[in-house]
């Protein structure tokens, strides 16, 4: 997935600081640089990775709560996680609002069968956030999640090529085609 961990917010789950500075454990490739008698003349540490699996530590020193990454993600960040995940994988991802919600947006699926809706949690495994919701819309289903907020644009975006407003069910850095016009373009990359 072409996810930048670093563009995600993370709050530590067990006192609930902002975690600004976050401990993660990473692997190292270092290569050594020998002289003939076998003694480090330098060395170069390079691909440094980490992953929502590798362990994390909280940097307030009264908590230092140690988890896997995944658990330090802040709301945010796990529904623009998600998003990503599905809408690479090939799943229609949109804001949906269902039952009791009260206008609320949150991350919704579209499904063409009940089978679909049980592989859209098999295929998130790990970063399903618990039980999801379905709605039957009479020629399929939508899966959603109430409690994963749909995230909200920091601005509007609007097409490049005749200003049509399109801020409704995307992400930053989705390519998306004009409703109105036509054109393709990459959400966030022009702001009026």
């Amino acid at each position: 997935m072409n996810l930048n961990l670093w563009d995600l917010r993370y709050d530590c789950p067990k006192c609930g600081d902002d975690c600004t500075d976050l401990y993660v454990e990473a692997t190292c490739m270092v290569i050594l640089n020998l002289d003939d008698f076998g003694e480090v003349r330098d060395s170069n540490t390079q691909h440094e990775s980490f992953d929502l699996d590798s362990m994390a530590e909280c940097s307030n020193p009264k908590c230092q709560h140690r988890a896997p990454l995944r658990d330090f993600l802040d709301k945010a960040s796990r529904s623009t996680l998600m998003i990503r995940k599905l809408k690479e994988e090939g799943w229609r991802v949109r804001s949906y609002s269902g039952r009791g919600m009260n206008g609320r947006q949150c991350v919704g699926v579209d499904v063409g069968s009940v089978g679909e809706t049980v592989a859209v949690g098999a295929f998130l495994g790990n970063d399903c956030p618990g039980e999801p919701s379905y709605d039957n819309m009479g020629r399929g289903f939508v899966v959603y999640w109430p409690h994963v907020p749909w995230p909200e644009p920091e601005q509007q975006t609007y097409c490049p090529h005749c200003g049509e407003d399109y801020y409704r069910d995307v992400v930053d850095g989705e390519e998306v085609e004009c409703s109105e016009c036509g054109s393709a373009f990459v959400v966030g990359e022009y702001r009026m």
